[in-house]
């Protein structure tokens, strides 16, 4: 056990509860209760409670069975019944140490009065009432207990009727009595309902007096018909059915029917359908006062079909006279019948699209043939006939009975014509043929006109000492239209900064900027794309150092588009690679020349912000492991998040070079699966609240821990004394504003919600004012705060628990849950509806607390679930609760996979009263019997030397399971690249992985549960340790990264310029070596920037990697704790064949 914990300092003193409860009656003897949530002052409390708006009367006793609880009993005699009582506890109450009430209180008592009839439904005079309706009676109180369904019998029946109605009764709940007749009302027919008085409620109360209502039934009415008034393209053969609000007089009403012109039939009778079980889920089940409940199908269908079928594109009209009487009373129709349809026409084509002689049809949008008449959709495509051919067993085709349309999807030809013949022997459902042939012909439009700059940003880069030059694709364009022209510094920082869309939309060069406007011919045929290079420099050289604009444009895309604006793409050239890297309050920029590679020294390199306003300068490093290197100590006011600009030169110089923070693409933090935060705040806080969830009137009370933050070195704020703590309503009012004090790093406080506060999530900020802060306007701060809940929640009537019978299984074992339901009140919830689902995901083994950093695991194996780590639906099923309140669900813990899973089960009871409560459960499938786990003793190791990796077994609890047997195998993983180009001159590399065996063993753990794997690599490269249980139902695997030395060795390519640095460990100690495996596609001699960071730079160096798998050592230091990130930045080396490039990389670790 933990210490115990601090009592929460009391504040004023708030009423935390009543009794009676709000809506509770006040009975004769019962006395009112007062709760506060301290120890108060009896006398300030017994002056500050008024009844009535008066001080208590003399003749009323006040009792305090606790210091926070005060007792207000009855007057002799009792309260007055049929009573009003107003009480009101004022300010004036204090607590025990004299802090005065929060808030003031007031509530408003009824006593009881005598049982009375609220409402009953159908209400008194109601007439065409269902005949179909049960008759509810609502009283004011309680007048039965709450029973099972098995007691109700003993429980008094208040309820007749005149003339006398047969059916049964029940109470819904205490005070709610439902009568169901076993028929139908008689249609017309007057009814009085009755009840007697001398009723008793529970306390005792009588019903003074008879209490009488009368109500007529409706008479019967034709409540819908299976064609509504003016249907058209009804069915030939359709039976037309009525459906009756009651029982009928079937032979009356047989002989009110009658249908124009005259058509031989049969008239048939049936039952009116009960809804559907999802009609019946969206009926309360409760009982609405004020609203009927909605009726049970009890009426009944009448049926006309045809002899034979009606004819085709016919008007007829279906007529039921009022001489149509109901079976029970033989109340005629309220109204005459009446309904018009028309039936299906003559089947034709009545449209298509393309429509006939359209000579611009839209190639992509397919074609679509509306008929008069439902058609046979197999007789169809074999009637139609396209020139030219068109295979429709390639295209996705359809027939929509809805509307008796026939979709072709499919791209036709542009620019073609089009011959489409329909053929006459196409039917309809009734053998009905197309009079004759149909011809459609019809002309496709060009493919649409494009034309864009095949680049992968609005901005990019180019290489001074390479032609410059970009491709254009185009289709349907005549000519493209090109123009160059020059960009001062200052423009393209606002191309590049927050300026950037307005000066892609609207920017035009002056003419003396314009160095060139060329038209490019098109070459390719219509409808075909086409690709040009755009060589920039007329002469088909480099363009000099410096920044330039180029804009396409083609008059087609004008003409389609009156917004139409030229494609812009900004272009750096320069001879130079910039790379910049910032820190919270640091930015560092690392220069290298395109041609050969290597840093460059001496040149001044100014540092601008998002407005590109210089913030400072720095030279870059001449000389030692800071070549090329420039550090600028970024002002304090500077936000993180902001771009960062970095200039060298001026365009037009041959050092010229530009680089900014957001030329980033796939190589930000988040794109390594790294986290970061863009924030130099001072200070990290924490806050909390003593609840996640308050009801309104209730006390918040909330505390925050404060530290001052220097890259996780975490010292007592002691400059920072206050905090302006607000709180925010969900619709954005302050409810709560103060200044507190931040005493020893923490800060704590209170304050009351309203009884009026609105539900939703409330936000409470804190801020944290910034000493030196630059701001002008308002004090600059480091905000942080944490949300909570106000819900006028209530308590559910009945709670569920579920469990299993175990919390771990072998998989192929039955899972076995029990859901039980039970009221708070006692007893158990019978008869209750239960809907359960089992879901389930991966189960990756974390239970193992010992030391060292084991993989439990084998990722390579894939996954079971397509979304890894979500929950994914196995199986669900509903039942009902027991007399027990009980329901037991078992199902099988078989999952077609190859790892263990963590399932979720999850069940829903909704009760009678249609409210629901749900419960969950979890629990792990597990693969085996126990698991294996698998670490190296270092992830990098030499060619030539002995690698280890370190095997233990645990059980299902993480504990140690010694002398299991298992199977080492180790693979070496080789990856096989490839570069593609595609026809727009895009690279791109794809890696496929090939593992070849070297080398296996069988091991058993010892009685400690450990082995050791040893191996010597003879090659440079990765290598997988997999250990296998001797079933081979579990299996952990692990990599080791060999470095080579000299000899190269083919790490897998991404299609991106990131690679993935391999430490030696996970964690290190101050003192120790770190070894990093630097694993590169270059063959070696490739200068780089190594850099240890965290929200600074702990240390950066120039540095030479001489292989491909060179191994870095960096020596563990105090100020890399807790943890560090270690970047390796590498450049490609000059070649002729292979233009520059670059690969960055990152590593974790942490450091005790």
């Amino acid at each position: 056990m933990g210490p115990t914990r601090a009592p929460r300092p009391l504040g004023s003193p708030v009423l935390v509860d009543r009794s009676p409860v709000s809506g509770e009656e006040l009975q004769p003897d019962q006395p009112i209760v007062l709760t506060f949530d301290q120890p108060m002052d009896y006398a300030s409390v017994e002056g500050s409670v008024l009844i009535g708006g008066q001080p208590i009367a003399s003749n009323l006793k006040l009792e305090w069975p606790a210091d926070n609880i005060v007792r207000i009993l009855p007057p002799d005699g009792g309260w007055q019944k049929s009573g009003n009582y107003e009480v009101t506890l004022n300010e004036g109450a204090k607590s025990a140490k004299g802090l005065g009430l929060a808030r003031p209180e007031a509530f408003a008592l009824n006593t009881i009065g005598t049982l009375s009839v609220a409402q009953t439904i159908p209400p008194q005079g109601a007439v065409d009432v269902s005949a179909d309706s049960p008759i509810t009676v609502l009283f004011n109180r309680p007048v039965v207990p709450l029973t099972t369904i098995a007691q109700q019998a003993e429980l008094p029946k208040p309820l007749t009727f005149d003339p006398p109605i047969e059916g049964t009764g029940e109470w819904l709940n205490t005070s709610i009595y439902v009568f169901r007749p076993s028929q139908a009302l008689a249609g017309g027919a007057q009814y009085t309902g009755k009840v007697m008085a001398g009723l008793k409620d529970t306390t005792g109360a009588l019903l003074q007096d008879d209490f009488t209502f009368t109500f007529s039934a409706a008479a019967p009415i034709v409540k819908t018909s299976s064609v509504a008034e003016g249907g058209f393209d009804v069915d030939l053969r359709q039976p037309i059915s009525f459906t009756f609000s009651q029982k009928m007089d079937h032979a009356a009403t047989e002989a009110a029917f009658s249908i124009e012109p005259p058509v031989p039939g049969v008239l048939s009778w049936a039952d009116e359908p009960k809804p559907d079980e999802n009609q019946l889920r969206e009926q309360p089940a409760e009982i609405r006062v004020g609203q009927p409940p909605k009726p049970v199908g009890l009426g009944e269908v009448m049926a006309f079909t045809p002899s034979e079928n009606f004819a085709h594109g016919q008007s007829y009209r279906a007529r039921i006279s009022n001489e149509a009487k109901s079976a029970i009373g033989g109340a005629p129709l309220r109204a005459e019948f009446g309904l018009s349809f028309r039936t299906v026409r003559d089947l034709a084509v009545q449209s298509t699209t393309p429509r006939n002689g359209e000579n611009r049809a839209p190639a992509s949008d397919g074609l679509r043939i509306q008929f008069t008449a439902p058609v046979l959709p197999e007789t169809i495509v074999p009637n139609l006939r396209f020139e030219p051919a068109l295979t429709l067993t390639k295209a996705y085709t359809y027939y929509s009975e809805y509307d008796k349309t026939f979709f072709i999807n499919t791209n036709l030809a542009p620019s073609t014509n089009y011959k489409l013949t329909i053929d006459n022997s196409i039917q309809d459902k009734y053998g009905q043929t197309l009079t004759q042939p149909v011809t459609i012909n019809f002309t496709t439009a060009p493919l649409p006109p494009y034309a864009y700059l095949s680049t992968n940003a609005q901005i990019g880069t180019y290489n001074a000492n390479l032609p410059t030059q970009l491709f254009v694709s185009y289709r349907n364009v005549t000519k493209l239209e090109l123009e160059l022209s020059q960009l001062t510094l200052d423009e393209f920082g606002k191309f590049a900064g927050s300026e950037g869309y307005r000066m892609f939309e609207s920017f035009t060069p002056s003419q003396t900027q314009v160095l060139r406007k060329w038209d490019a011919p098109t070459i390719t045929s219509l409808n075909e794309g086409g690709l040009y290079r755009a060589q920039l420099d007329a002469n088909g050289g480099a363009l000099s150092p410096g920044v330039y604009l180029l804009s396409l444009s083609a008059p087609e895309l004008a003409r389609l588009d009156q917004n139409y604006r030229p494609q812009r793409h900004v272009l750096v050239v320069s001879g130079l690679h910039l790379s910049l890297k910032r820190g919270e309050r640091e930015a560092l920029v690392w220069v290298t020349g395109l041609r050969t590679g290597q840093p460059l020294t001496e040149l001044n390199v100014s540092f601008r912000d998002k407005n590109f306003k210089e913030i400072g300068t720095a030279r870059l490093g001449d000389a030692g492991d800071q070549m090329g290197q420039a550090l600028l100590q970024v002002p304090s006011a500077f936000k993180p998040y902001d771009p960062i600009f970095a200039v060298i030169a001026q365009p037009g110089d041959p050092l010229f070079g530009v680089v900014h923070t957001e030329m980033s693409r796939g190589i930000n933090s988040y794109d390594f699966g790294l986290s970061s935060r863009y924030s130099n705040d001072p200070y990290y806080a924490y806050f909390y609240t003593d609840r996640p969830i308050y009801r309104p009137g209730q006390m918040v009370f909330f505390k925050g821990i404060v530290r001052e933050d220097n890259d996780a070195r975490y010292s007592l704020p002691l400059s920072l004394t206050n905090a302006l703590v607000t709180v925010q309503s969900p619709q954005g009012q302050q409810v709560f504003s103060g200044s507190l004090p931040i005493t020893n790093g923490s800060i704590a406080g209170e304050f009351a919600l309203d009884n009026a506060a609105a539900s939703g999530s409330y936000y409470l900020q804190a801020c944290l004012p910034i000493a030196n802060s630059q701001s002008t306007n308002n004090q600059e701060c480091s905000y942080y705060g944490i949300s909570f809940l106000v819900s006028a929640y209530r308590r559910p009537e009945f709670e569920v628990a579920m469990t299993t019978d175990k919390a771990d299984y072998t998989a192929g074992e039955a899972i076995n849950a029990t859901v039980e339901a039970k009221y708070f009140f006692g007893g158990n919830v019978q008869g209750a509806k239960v809907k359960w689902t089992l879901l389930a995901r991966d189960f990756y083994f974390d239970r193992y607390s010992g030391p060292g950093y084991y993989s439990f695991d084998d990722f390579d194996d894939g996954f079971l679930f397509p979304n890894a780590g979500y929950n994914q639906l196995v199986s669900d099923g509903e039942g009902v609760t027991d007399a027990n309140g009980r329901l037991t669900i078992s199902v099988p813990a078989s999952f077609k996979n190859k790892g263990s899973v963590r399932f979720s089960m999850e069940a829903s009871v909704t009760d009678l009263n249609d409210q629901s409560v749900s419960a969950r459960v979890e629990g792990v499938v597990h693969k085996g019997a126990f698991y294996f786990g698998i670490s190296p003793e270092g992830y990098i190791a030499n060619v030539g030397q002995e690698a280890k990796a370190n095997v233990i077994s645990v059980d299902w609890n993480g504990q140690r399971l010694p002398n299991q047997a298992g199977q080492v195998t180790i693979y070496k993983r080789e990856w096989f690249a490839a570069q593609e180009e595609d026809q727009f001159g895009n690279k791109q590399f794809t890696s496929v992985p090939s593992d070849t065996e070297v080398y296996s063993a069988s091991i058993a753990t010892s009685a400690e549960a450990t082995a050791t794997v040893a191996f010597v690599p003879t090659e440079g490269g990765e290598y997988r340790f997999v250990v296998k249980s001797a079933d081979g139902n579990i299996a952990a695997a692990t990599s080791i990264y060999v470095s080579s030395g000299s000899q190269f060795v083919a790490w897998r390519v991404n299609n991106n310029d990131r690679i993935d640095l391999k430490a030696d460990k996970q964690e290190y100690q101050v003192g120790e070596t770190a070894k990093i495996l630097v694993p590169t596609p270059y063959q070696g001699g490739n200068t780089a920037l190594l850099t240890v960071e965290r929200g600074n730079f702990l240390e950066r160096k120039t540095i030479v990697l001489n292989t491909n798998s060179d191994v870095l050592e960096i020596p563990i230091t105090e100020n890399m704790s807790p943890n560090a990130f270690v970047s390796v930045l590498i450049v490609s080396a000059p070649s002729a064949e292979v233009a520059p490039s670059f690969k960055l990389g990152y590593a974790t670790f942490k450091v005790e």
